[in-house]
């Protein structure tokens, strides 16, 4: 009778090398002081927009109504109260400097970073006050800015799956917060099943999540994107279970990595659902050309230079 042996350390060898192939994508290194430099210039650049257009209840109605006031619910996580210190201008200074930094080290030319700065989800994110951007600055930053990469973590938790030594930290830090705060995850997702009939005209045409359809495409999208961020990332939004377009903001550096031409046409894509005001609440689904063609831009990239390396 022939013995099966068991190899279990190659075995887990195997498992690991396909689960965490090489980050793809490579990014530019910034040293910690070049990091600083560029986060502190951009930040009191940008931060001079708030100081003159102030956020009034229609500006920066998020801001005004909530973040500023300390009023969190409960489909963020908690520590998201600490983000009322920052104030308005340090809110719209922060967001804009992580495009900076996040477009910088994907070496972005200053036109795209220029243009980038016209899409759709920046100036809807910098209009209502949101904090996707600070999410940006989190994902610039880790493992040392965890806490705001996980600030709205339904898209940047995918980005913690490119690599084993990301995936710990995010372990780590999630473990430690409900160590602090129980079973806030639960009390989120319990949430935000439920506020839509807790406040009268809470529903929201602007959540184009496809959940939980988006659960058939998730292990297509999530193995072909193993070992690239942005990919990762670009699969999360299409997969989350809520997503408004403003948060492309998180994905939206991802640009630099194709051609100038299809980079324009994605600035240009991400304007589709407001087109929502004129063919009614499907329009809003439109933005799901964005993170769609900008996979498979970056996939087909992916399978072009790995084909190249094959053949040296």
């Amino acid at each position: 009778m022939a013995v099966i042996k068991l190899n279990l350390p190659d075995l887990w060898h195997r498992l690991d090398e396909q689960l965490f192939p090489p980050l793809f994508g490579a990014q530019r290194h910034v040293t910690l002081w070049e990091y600083l430099l560029i986060l502190g210039v951009s930040t009191f650049i940008f931060s001079a927009v708030g100081f003159f257009v102030k956020a009034d209840g229609f500006l920066g109605y998020d801001w005004y109504h909530y973040y500023s006031k300390g009023v969190v619910e409960s489909f963020y996580p908690p520590w998201t109260v600490c983000v009322k210190w920052l104030s308005w201008p340090g809110l719209i200074g922060l967001s804009c400097a992580a495009l900076v930094i996040a477009f910088y080290r994907r070496y972005a030319s200053p036109l795209i970073m220029a243009v980038s700065f016209l899409s759709w989800p920046v100036l809807w994110l910098l209009f209502v006050g949101q904090l996707d951007g600070l999410v940006l600055l989190g994902l610039t930053g880790l493992p040392w800015l965890i806490p705001l990469a996980t600030l709205k973590p339904q898209i940047s938790a995918f980005a913690f799956l490119a690599s084993k030594q990301r995936l710990l930290a995010f372990a780590v830090w999630i473990t430690l917060t409900l160590l602090i705060w129980g079973m806030w995850p639960v009390d989120m997702l319990n949430y935000q099943n439920q506020w839509e009939t807790l406040y009268e005209g809470a529903k929201q045409p602007q959540n184009i999540s496809l959940w939980p359809w988006s659960l058939l495409l998730a292990p297509f999208l999530l193995w072909f994107s193993r070992g690239d961020t942005d990919m990762l990332m670009l699969a999360g939004a299409l997969i989350t279970p809520h997503l408004v377009p403003y948060s492309f903001v998180v994905v939206l550096p991802a640009v630099a990595r194709v051609s100038t031409w299809l980079a324009l046409t994605l600035v240009a894509i991400s304007w589709l659902p407001i087109s929502a005001n004129w063919v009614g609440d499907w329009g809003w689904y439109l933005g799901h050309l964005f993170p769609l063609i900008l996979w498979t831009a970056l996939y087909r990239k992916r399978k072009k230079l790995e084909a190249g390396t094959q053949r040296q």
